[in-house]
């Protein structure tokens, strides 16, 4: 996002992108640097990806989207994408470091019976 001035946008939204990132910290960073002041960004991860988990971080596998078209394929046949799950306290953590006043918002659906944690920081 380096190509974008500091302070430009209000909104921020990464919709299961964080699953794939094994350096959360630094898109924390990034995003809180273009950021306005009083601006909101939205991070959703999969519920199977964040928990209580003892590890800050798990990398599970280098071959996440495998199954998919565009995904690349490399000389040993995986993709080279990270599969992640993320420790919820450490989420909020890298948040705060990173300048944002972090919290959470938790959604349920109601048919589906399905648990929706958003991470979100403020600037």
């Amino acid at each position: 996002m380096s190509r974008f001035a500091d302070r430009s946008f209000v909104y921020f939204f990464a919709i299961c992108v964080l699953d794939y990132i094994d350096t959360p910290w630094l898109v924390f960073q990034e995003v809180r640097r273009v950021l306005k002041r009083g601006g909101t960004a939205f991070f959703f991860v999969m519920p199977p990806r964040v928990g209580d988990f003892a590890e800050p971080i798990r990398v599970r596998n280098r071959n996440a989207l495998k199954s998919e078209p565009y995904s690349p394929k490399l000389s040993d046949g995986t993709t080279g994408i990270t599969d992640c799950q993320f420790d919820r306290r450490s989420v909020l953590r890298w948040m705060s470091e990173a300048g944002m006043a972090a919290d959470t918002v938790i959604e349920c659906d109601h048919i589906s019976a399905l648990r929706f944690e958003f991470f979100v920081g403020r600037a």
